[in-house]
């Protein structure tokens, strides 16, 4: 949750290392940053994980290599899926 996250970054730093957080502009960017971090980390695996198996093959057996199967074939079709969850 978000609202955690903000009272770890603000609060943990002074309580732990008494180095308190005086900047609370810079402790709400890391928090976001690390919730929202997170959270696309997830929409981009699920959506390379929604990819069918036969995408992959169908790459191998045009001769392309793995860094071609993945930005010329996978890619495309993941940021088809993945611009909707990103948008909410």
């Amino acid at each position: 949750p978000l609202m955690l996250q903000l009272f770890i970054v603000f609060y943990v730093p002074g309580i732990m290392f008494n180095a308190p957080m005086r900047d609370r502009m810079l402790a709400t960017l890391i928090a976001f940053i690390i919730n929202y971090a997170c959270y696309f980390s997830e929409i981009y695996r699920g959506g390379i994980e929604s990819i069918a198996q036969g995408q992959y093959e169908a790459g191998q057996v045009l001769g392309m290599t793995k860094a071609q199967i993945f930005f010329k074939v996978i890619l495309l079709q993941v940021i088809k899926r993945i611009v909707p969850p990103m948008g909410n």
